[in-house]
């Protein structure tokens, strides 16, 4: 988590939120602070008070965008990202290369951990392990993770299961979009482009988006 949110920060923020509110409840005269059964009664409110705060920022509180940078230091990614898959395969038929596929990313993100589902008309990409980046020196933010690749039923001909790695590039200008590449246990690679769509993290393909370049046509 030290590398999502700044924990000297947290802390102290925390400290402060408890003190005020020790101080409020004794000055207000919720508890008299003078004797020590009103004193630990003050603490323990304090107390659960400043947890459920905590809390709730490590839960939600964090995807606010006020908070980024000075206490969050992860963007908020949540949600479903449209794009293109461009693959180096070389089709052994006919000696050529495929058009770009149409893709869908979607991105499931807490402050513990990241998941990734790319979707295309031929395979479904799993995370196994996610994360991002953080080059503070350079500006830059990547994600990057493992994945297991699973073809749809009438394909695994020409596209076995695999596992793979990509690693993308994020930027918020002029959009919020992914660009990077993949590499797979098949000695094949990619790049890969998304573009911010919504907030929404279980969408899945259109027929129209299901499409492949190698599917028959008609």
């Amino acid at each position: 988590m030290n590398n999502t949110i700044n924990i000297k920060t947290l802390i102290g923020i925390s400290v402060a939120v408890f003190a005020v509110l020790l101080f409020a409840l004794g000055k207000l005269g919720v508890y008299d602070l003078t004797v020590s059964t009103g004193f630990f009664r003050a603490y323990s409110f304090a107390l659960t008070i400043t947890t459920f705060l905590v809390g709730l920022l490590l839960w939600q509180g964090w995807k606010f965008p006020l908070l980024r940078g000075w206490l969050v230091h992860v963007p908020n990614l949540n949600g479903t990202w449209d794009g293109e898959l461009q693959s180096d395969w070389i089709n052994p038929e006919t000696q050529k290369g495929i058009d770009p596929i149409t893709s869908i990313l979607t991105i499931k993100q807490t402050l513990f951990g990241t998941s990734c589902v790319v979707r295309t008309g031929e395979m479904t990409s799993y995370s196994i392990s996610a994360g991002v980046e953080r080059d503070k020196n350079n500006h830059i933010e990547k994600l990057v993770y493992t994945y297991r690749s699973e073809p749809r039923p009438g394909v695994t001909g020409r596209s076995a299961m695999h596992h793979g790695t990509a690693v993308l590039e994020f930027s918020k200008s002029p959009e919020w979009q992914f660009e990077g590449r993949y590499f797979t246990e098949r000695n094949t690679t990619g790049e890969l482009n998304f573009k911010f769509r919504n907030r929404k993290t279980d969408t899945i393909l259109t027929p129209d988006e299901k499409k492949h370049p190698l599917d028959p046509e008609g």
